[in-house]
């Protein structure tokens, strides 16, 4: 099953190999902005990760205008801090050693095929996809942190084949570890995924 997916993806995203591993270059979506998270996933329930993701969602689609603004759950409250609206337009590339959001609005020659952020792999942690319920389930969000671990963010993106880059997430990640023994993670139909990294660490999606 997995190399019949692997297949899929390989006909349907442009892949190559470089000095960042093999790469894969999505189709242009855009980047919403990021909100932080200011608790290690760790220390957060199986349950409560994707709902803080989905809050980190409804927030960021709230301030840009796309869903009317929601309060905030009491709880999940005390774990984001306050949203922070890029809007770009961006092609995120994927490759085994990390992600990569590009600034791709031709409207601004300027900025035009700028680096935004590159999160390496292992620094990124879980992903779970918007929901139906909420107008959001063309946007998802993974959180990543810098090294350092003084900055934990949880980052939005909104693409019509939001499926199609989770899964293709998915898949650079599965390449990147696997020489790492771990159980098969979750399926990115179920809108997230989580893949345990050395130490039991949380990896992504």
């Amino acid at each position: 099953m997995h190399a019949m997916r692997m297949m899929n993806w390989e006909e349907r995203a442009e892949k190559r190999e470089s000095n960042d591993g093999m790469t894969w270059k999505t189709s242009s979506g855009k980047y919403l902005g990021s909100v932080p998270v200011l608790a290690a996933l760790h220390d957060m329930t199986p349950d409560l990760r994707p709902l803080v993701v989905k809050e980190c969602i409804n927030m960021i689609a709230g301030e840009i205008g796309i869903i009317p603004v929601q309060e905030t759950n009491a709880i999940i409250k005390l774990f984001v801090g306050t949203p922070e609206v890029a809007n770009h337009r961006i092609d995120l590339n994927i490759s085994t050693k990390a992600l990569t959001i590009i600034y791709a609005d031709p409207k601004n020659k300027e900025r035009l095929n700028r680096l935004i952020a590159r999160h390496n792999i292992e620094l990124v942690s879980f992903a779970a996809q918007g929901s139906e319920e909420t107008n959001t389930s063309d946007m998802f969000g993974y959180v990543a942190k810098k090294r350092n671990e003084t900055d934990r963010r949880c980052h939005i993106f909104r693409f019509k084949d939001v499926q199609r880059v989770m899964h293709t997430i998915d898949d650079a990640i599965r390449l990147a570890t696997l020489e790492i023994a771990m159980p098969p993670p979750i399926l990115p139909t179920s809108g997230r995924v989580e893949v345990s990294g050395p130490g039991g660490g949380e990896r992504l999606l």
